[in-house]
């Protein structure tokens, strides 16, 4: 019986047991007119504007290894954020010192809600008046005369979006981690095969000081495959595969889950017999999600966070919103046109993981055109605008402690030209550089990555390690060819909301790679079991 009952909570929504809504909405709602009229210190300002920010989150994480459950965890947590404006619109305390606080939720009911938000706001309102005076004493120091306002206004909204009905089956993700990650049995040369799957459905609930509220209830699902081997000569490879999902309807059924699993472990097993890596320079070909983080990397990345903190110097090519002092200027390929759109929920009937209505400052998001044939002519805003930029556009997003910052929803890199044969059109531009061979990358990221030598007299793939370059923006107005074969990529950073970009595969003209330095390390003494 007990068991029967077990499967039963498995199948269960991971919702099943979250906040009443209507209950968490007078809390916040009540607890927000109290604070409006009561919250002052003595001889200082009130906040001219607050938001609160509830979420409450359902979590499960299931962990496989060679064909054995390590663990099948559900968690739950709920947590209030608040955003304090103290000063005027013109000049507050934001984008200085530390971000506001959070406060862990001890309860469900009206009571509980309104005392951790009772507490908080008190937290954040001490917070603001500090970081206030700190931020007009650095604008003294600094002499700092060329500013823009700290705050713009924009239309009340007030939306809730409905409940979605996903089911998170734990007992079958369970057998299907265990099935996946048994695929690493074939493959005696793999060190390990590690297959996690986590989901979180969080229901979000906003409402702010001038009246706008909302209510969200978004999920996200990541499948990740991690292996590690040994190659002959020595040096230790580590592979990863991650897919993000938004909606559980979009995963692959369990067969097809099982052979790709199969395949990125033959993949993997493949590099035993590989040759370190050789200096090169010439055309890269970036196919499928390697395309998708190299934008990640090169664009989304840099236009990020387009207005910095007041006490970041340093906006350098490899820093965030380093692409909004080009505005006006070629940045990317001019066969590319970008956009974002968060108002877009599916792209060719996957769910897009960027979708939203309402950002995190209670603006509605809007689709903004970034670049025109290379060219950037449009940025990412929020309500603390940057130069240009008269108002924001809905892409005030919450990151690290959920503090508002530029980020993007659905990012679309749009090829006005396509090659229909990616590998043709690489092998034939090597020919005309006189080259042996080109590269293809195998698992793009963190400038360290494994590929695959073209060669060009007969296509012949053959897979190199070691590969470490520094790529920078300049590769991206580098890219000559784009693929037909657009797809959606859903991205899930650590600390930051997800989003998505829609992309082909891109071919780089010209990409300069060395050989890695690391060192061989020793073999087991003992083989693998």
């Amino acid at each position: 019986m007990k068991k029967i009952i077990y499967i039963l909570l498995l199948s269960l929504p991971l919702n099943i047991f979250a906040l009443d809504q209507d209950t968490a909405f007078k809390a916040m709602k009540d607890e927000m007119a109290r604070n409006i009229q009561k919250l002052q210190m003595t001889g200082f300002a009130k906040p001219y504007f607050i938001t609160y920010t509830l979420e409450d989150d359902r979590q499960a994480t299931v962990l496989a290894s060679l064909g054995a459950l390590v663990s099948n965890d559900e968690t739950s947590a709920k947590k209030v954020y608040v955003n304090m404006r103290v000063g005027a619109p013109q000049f507050d305390n934001t984008s200085f010192g530390s971000p506001r606080p959070a406060a862990a939720l001890a309860g469900d009911g009206y009571l509980s809600i309104r005392s951790s938000l009772w507490l908080i706001s008190d937290a954040a309102y001490l917070d603001a008046l500090e970081n206030l005076s700190k931020k007009k004493a650095f604008k003294q120091q600094r002499n700092i005369t060329d500013m823009l306002p700290d705050f713009s206004s924009a239309p009340v909204v007030n939306l809730r979006e409905e409940k979605n009905n996903e089911i998170f089956d734990r007992g079958y993700f369970e057998e299907v981690a265990k099935q996946m990650s048994a695929a690493g049995k074939d493959f005696g040369r793999l060190k390990k095969l590690v297959v996690t799957i986590n989901y979180l459905n969080r229901q979000k609930y906003y409402v702010d000081s001038a009246g706008s509220s909302y209510y969200q209830n978004p999920v996200k699902i990541e499948i990740i495959m991690t292996t590690t081997l040994q190659t002959r000569d020595g040096f230790d490879i580590e592979e990863n595969s991650s897919s993000v999902y938004a909606a559980v309807k979009d995963i692959p059924p369990s067969n097809e889950l099982i052979q790709k699993t199969k395949d990125f472990a033959a993949k993997a097993a493949a590099f035993y017999d590989a040759k370190k890596a050789e200096s090169y320079i010439g055309p890269v070909w970036l196919e499928g999600s390697n395309a998708a983080y190299f934008f990640d990397d090169l664009f989304a990345n840099k236009i990020k966070n387009t207005r910095p903190f007041w006490q970041d110097n340093d906006n350098a090519d490899n820093g965030a919103g380093y692409l909004t002092k080009l505005l006006g200027l070629r940045v990317i390929s001019n066969i590319f046109n970008v956009y974002d759109d968060p108002s877009v929920k599916e792209f060719k009937g996957k769910t897009l993981a960027g979708f939203y209505r309402v950002d995190d400052e209670g603006v509605r998001g809007k689709a903004v055109n970034l670049a025109a044939r290379g060219k950037l002519i449009g940025l990412l805003t929020m309500r603390s605008l940057v130069k240009g930029q008269k108002y924001s556009n809905g892409h005030g997003r919450g990151s690290v402690f959920f503090v508002p910052r530029e980020n993007p929803g659905n990012l679309f890199f749009e090829p006005l030209q396509t090659a229909p044969d990616m590998k043709k059109a690489l092998m034939d531009e090597c020919k005309k550089l006189d080259l042996e061979y080109c590269i293809k990358i195998n698992n793009y990221g963190d400038n360290k990555f494994n590929g695959y030598k073209i060669y060009t007299k007969d296509g012949r793939e053959e897979p190199v390690y070691g590969m470490e370059t520094y790529t920078n923006t300049r590769s991206l107005r580098d890219i000559i060819f784009a693929g037909d074969d657009i797809k959606a990529y859903n991205i899930a950073p650590d600390y930051m909301p997800p989003y998505s970009i829609v992309t082909p595969s891109v071919i780089v003209g010209e990409v300069e790679i060395k050989p890695t330095e690391k060192k061989p390390s020793r073999p087991p003494m003992v083989p693998k079991p």
